[in-house]
């Protein structure tokens, strides 16, 4: 992996500060034949591209031999800014591949301290009332199971913002809920079957959703709406182009 990557810095002339498993492996619920989903941020090596007039890819996109996605460090900034959900995942990937100087402990602790837990909440929030919603049309199978951990997934994360109000790691806050009754315990039961790769009962799938329905307490508003450092963000910047 790490000489793939080394070879793909090489031909577009770029720097990879950071590079990680963002899907079902990340996520530990992978099955033998789950592919990887490599996620990777980049800085060009000469920095005058980004002064030139010929505008420059800030997004790297590969299908084969694996699934791999970069994005420019520029664009990770704009993002960031944005308290944007994947790169606050990305971060906090179990599975680095490759990083420079440490970059994943400055993204993770810049993510801790300027992203807004209001932000992420209301995006959780939304990635499980939309899958809830697709959940209940048609035939349940296979891809539907698979909304259905996106959903339990998205929920607990929500908990965990709720119960913290600030930010770690969203895999912290899954691990935290995972030995207690009720939803814990369906996520559990969910990435089980899909590792073992088994359909669950109708029971066992209604009871999800039932639990997934019942309508939310407006408690985002306790959260903080952070507003991000961009002085901070800036300096950072410079200092990984060397400037």
């Amino acid at each position: 992996m790490r000489d793939w990557l080394v070879g793909m810095e090489d031909e577009f002339g770029i720097q990879i500060l950071f590079a990680c498993e963002a899907g079902s492996r990340a996520w530990g619920i992978q099955t033998d034949e789950s592919d990887f989903d490599i996620r990777f941020i980049y800085r060009y090596r000469n920095v005058r591209k980004y002064l030139s007039l010929r505008k420059i890819p800030d997004v790297l996109e590969f299908q084969s031999p694996i699934d791999v996605t970069g994005f420019d460090l520029f664009k990770v900034c704009d993002l960031i800014l944005k308290s944007n959900p994947s790169i606050y995942e990305w971060a906090f990937s179990p599975h680095v591949y490759m990083e420079s100087n440490q970059f994943s402990n400055q993204l993770k602790q810049f993510i801790s301290t300027n992203y807004s837990p209001f932000s992420l909440y209301k995006h959780y929030s939304s990635v499980k009332k939309r899958n809830v919603k697709e959940l209940v049309k048609g035939e349940f199978n296979f891809k539907k199971q698979k909304q259905l951990i996106q959903a339990v997934r998205a929920d607990l994360i929500c908990t965990g913002l709720i119960k913290s109000k600030s930010i770690f790691s969203p895999y912290d806050y899954i691990d935290n809920v995972l030995n207690q009754s009720g939803i814990g315990d369906a996520y559990q039961t969910l990435t089980e079957a899909k590792r073992k790769q088994i359909l669950l009962t109708n029971t066992e799938i209604n009871e999800m959703i039932r639990f997934l329905s019942v309508a939310e307490l407006n408690e985002s508003m306790v959260l903080p709406k952070i507003q991000p450092s961009l002085d901070q963000l800036e300096h950072w910047l410079w200092d990984l182009l060397d400037i």
